[in-house]
């Protein structure tokens, strides 16, 4: 309830990027669970007291909300339209613009579900952590897939310096996953065998390395011809499937992260993805 509330506050703020933050995230809570995402928008709907505010948000449910939430979305901003005539316009532009998104199409059982947030960073560094130190990471627009992709800075290359999410939980040891995504590099340089710009799914220690027995899988650095070191463009990764291994005695954590790996320089990730393979 704590966290219903806070998203409730977040939106009666009037800030379009914390309304659009809080959409996204309902998104994909209604992924899974679409009736307790429906019942948490109705009442945060039901908290607008005016019809200027109530219109800004509408606008914003129109640009964001996708996925299995968009089928049940519709018929309820077809009710609420009723009751505000004057409103009936941006209530048509938003319905309309969510209809139109192939997005709104509900997932089929044979559909790969992307198991992260915000894997392209339309929605800045929302879902995301950082450990920080000399590497820098920022949301920069994009020529390519979507309008935004994230970019690292990195300045030295002992640092630990990951952008990170963590889905502790999210995988289950013994089951079969795939991860994939686009890596661009600009004069990256790194030392040892495994230095480069990657993407990977790794358990990691209290302090956020990964010991030896800790990688799952990496991209970026094993494939000799596709290294990410030095300036390359965009290039698209994928692994095959894996199973992923209990978590070993040493690490407190599954972290998805995008690193450096013994390097420095400039790289940009986009595109990331991370399926149950069934």
């Amino acid at each position: 309830m704590l966290w219903v509330n806070t998203c409730i506050n977040l939106v009666n703020t009037g800030d379009e990027q914390n309304q659009r933050e809080v959409m996204y995230v309902l998104s994909q809570i209604g992924i899974a669970r679409p009736d307790v995402a429906l019942s948490m928008l109705k009442n945060m709907i039901s908290k607008r007291i005016d019809e200027n505010s109530l219109s800004k948000i509408i606008r914003v449910i129109g640009e964001t909300i996708r996925g299995p939430l968009a089928g049940k979305v519709l018929p309820m901003l077809e009710e609420i339209k009723q009751k505000y005539p004057l409103l009936k316009e941006v209530f048509d532009n938003s319905i309309i613009e969510i209809r139109n998104s192939e997005k709104t199409k509900p997932l089929s059982p044979n559909s790969k579900e992307n198991l992260l947030l915000n894997s392209s960073f339309e929605y800045g560094l929302s879902g995301w952590n950082s450990t920080g130190g000399s590497v820098a990471y920022i949301p920069v627009k994009n020529l390519g897939s979507g309008q935004h992709c994230v970019k690292g800075i990195e300045e030295r290359e002992d640092n630990l310096g990951r952008l990170y999410q963590d889905v502790t939980g999210v995988l289950i040891p013994g089951r079969k996953y795939k991860i994939s995504g686009w890596i661009k590099t600009e004069k990256v340089e790194a030392k040892g065998e495994r230095g480069g710009a990657v993407l990977a799914l790794n358990y990691v220690d209290q302090f956020g390395w990964t010991p030896r027995d800790g990688f799952v899988m990496e991209l970026g650095w094993k494939e000799k011809e596709k290294r990410m070191v030095g300036t390359r463009d965009w290039t698209y990764f994928e692994s095959e499937e894996f199973t992923l291994p209990p978590m070993p005695s040493d690490c407190i954590a599954l972290w998805f992260l995008l690193d450096f790996n013994d390097g420095k320089g400039t790289a940009y990730w986009d595109d990331l993805s991370l399926t149950e393979v069934k």
